[in-house]
């Protein structure tokens, strides 16, 4: 059925998820993994008022220790699995375009690809699950700001 799972990962609870599934699958079907963790290349960025910059060195060493933290997981789980694993570390401005336009895309034509990015699953997350608690806490504070108030002083 498939020869070759890419599963990318950036870290966050969605990529756990994303890899306990893929290798799973991986397992199931006797194919082999890729992982994948894009970086973004390192600029200046202004935060607020107050501004804030990272060093390049400096971003760069802590790219590179989230990437092979990220890769180690993916490697890991697939290890403890008994299925083969391949890590890549790529740096590109759009994860995402790192991953389906990139170089890699020839070589993942006949491949499944499993997402875990916050960045991609997060805002549907939200559409589809978290949205209850946004609307209950709304409702309360509209509740709230048409509540009456008594100040007793005495």
């Amino acid at each position: 059925m498939y020869k070759q799972i890419l599963i990318a990962t950036d870290g966050s609870e969605s990529s756990q998820r994303a890899i306990h599934h893929g290798v799973g699958l991986a397992q199931a079907v006797h194919c082999h993994v890729t992982a994948i963790s894009v970086c973004r290349p390192w600029s200046s960025v202004a935060v607020s008022e107050f501004g804030f910059a990272i060093a390049p060195g400096e971003y760069d060493r802590a790219c590179k220790a989230a990437v092979e933290r990220n890769l180690r997981a993916v490697k890991q789980a697939a290890n403890s699995a008994a299925v083969s694993c391949n890590t890549i570390h790529v740096t590109h401005p759009n994860p995402w375009q790192a991953i389906i336009d990139g170089p890699l895309a020839r070589a993942f034509e006949e491949s499944l690809i499993i997402v875990g990015w916050v960045a991609n699953w997060k805002p549907i997350e939200t559409f589809l699950y978290d949205w209850w608690p946004l609307r209950r806490r709304r409702d309360l504070y509209r509740r709230l700001q048409n509540a009456a108030v008594e100040i007793n002083v005495g």
